[in-house]
C-alpha cells in the first residue's frame, strides 16, 4: 500500500466487513500506533494492549472515518493519543495497596506525629476534616458518610484521593 488511493481502496473494503482488508490495515497501521503510545506509555505490555485496543476502536468506528477530513493514519493517531492518555490519567491517580498500606501505617503510628503534621499541612480544610476522620477517629466509611452527608462510595473515593495527595507530599 503505497499511494492514498491503494489505502482508500482497502479502507473501503474493511468497511465492507472484509477481514482480509482490516488485516491488511492491522498489519500496516499498528507499528505506527504501538510506536506512538510508547511516546506517552512506558511499558511495552501496556502499549501494545493500548495499541490493540486502538485498532478495535478503529475497526468499529470505520464506517464514521471520512478520508477528505485527513488520513486515516492520523485519525487512528488521535484514536491511539487518547487511548494513551486516559490510560496514563488513570494510572496516576492509582494508588497501590502496598503504597496504601505504608501510608496507613505512618499516619496511624503516634511516634510519627510530627511527619503527619507535616504532610496534613499541605491539605485543604474539608481534606483535613476527612483525614481527623478517618485516620485520627477511626471512622468508617459509613460513618463518614453519615458524618459528612455523603454516600459511602464517595466517602471510598475522598479517601482514596486524600491518600494519593498524601503520597505525593511524601515522595
Amino acid at each position: 500500500m503505497s499511494n492514498q488511493l491503494e489505502i482508500l481502496e482497502v479502507l473501503e473494503c474493511a468497511k465492507n466487513g472484509d477481514a482480509r482488508c482490516q488485516r491488511i490495515i492491522y498489519e500496516v497501521i499498528t507499528p505506527f500506533i504501538y510506536h506512538l503510545i510508547l511516546k506517552y506509555v512506558p511499558n511495552e505490555d501496556d502499549a501494545a494492549d493500548l495499541a490493540q485496543e486502538t485498532m478495535i476502536t478503529a475497526f468499529e468506528k470505520l464506517k464514521n472515518y471520512n478520508s477528505d477530513k485527513g488520513s486515516f493514519k492520523s485519525w487512528t493517531a488521535k484514536i491511539a493519543i487518547n487511548k494513551a492518555l486516559k490510560w496514563k490519567n488513570s494510572r496516576m491517580s492509582l494508588v497501590s495497596p502496598e503504597e496504601f498500606e505504608k501510608l496507613m501505617r505512618i499516619l496511624t503510628n503516634e511516634q510519627n506525629s510530627l511527619e503527619v503534621e507535616e504532610l496534613t499541612a499541605e491539605l485543604n480544610q474539608s481534606q483535613k476534616e476527612l483525614f481527623n476522620l478517618y485516620f485520627e477517629l477511626g471512622f468508617s466509611h459509613q460513618e463518614i458518610a453519615d458524618s459528612l452527608g455523603i454516600t459511602v462510595s464517595n466517602s471510598r473515593v475522598r479517601v482514596h484521593r486524600m491518600v494519593t495527595i498524601l503520597k505525593r507530599f511524601r515522595s
